[in-house]
């Protein structure tokens, strides 16, 4: 026969037990932004860093977070060759599989003209 000390033991085992399984299974079915790892390092770039966009090195220098009605986005504030630049990071509306209809999830600003661009578009240094 259990010793009464064990059977407090195994109890609170077993609850312990029952709260892990509940906190797995919470977080399992919990909604997540789901993206790339390359797509996630863009969104988590900390100023000051150096960027290549295609043949051109930019210089971050600030980062704002923000939301519109398409959701949220993350503007890194930029410059190359002495023109400022914005880059904008956008993980899609949430629940949503990939970018809106029509839009992508990352797009370049400079001189007036916006380019879309794929996360194999940008090279992060440092």
């Amino acid at each position: 026969m259990p010793v009464p000390e064990e059977h407090d033991e195994r109890a609170g085992l077993r609850g312990l037990f029952a709260r892990l399984v509940r906190l797995l299974r919470w977080w399992w079915q919990a909604d997540r932004v789901r993206i790339s790892p390359r797509e996630g390092r863009l969104l988590r770039l900390r100023p000051p860093c150096i960027l290549r966009i295609g043949e051109a090195y930019v210089q971050v220098h600030r980062r704002c977070t923000g939301s519109l009605a398409t959701g949220p986005y993350v503007l890194y504030e930029c410059t190359i060759d002495s023109q400022p630049g914005q880059l904008i990071v956008s993980p899609g509306p949430p629940g949503a599989p990939g970018p809106p209809s029509g839009s992508k999830l990352i797009k370049w600003r400079l001189a007036g003209e916006t380019q879309d661009l794929d996360a194999d578009d940008v090279e992060v240094f440092g």
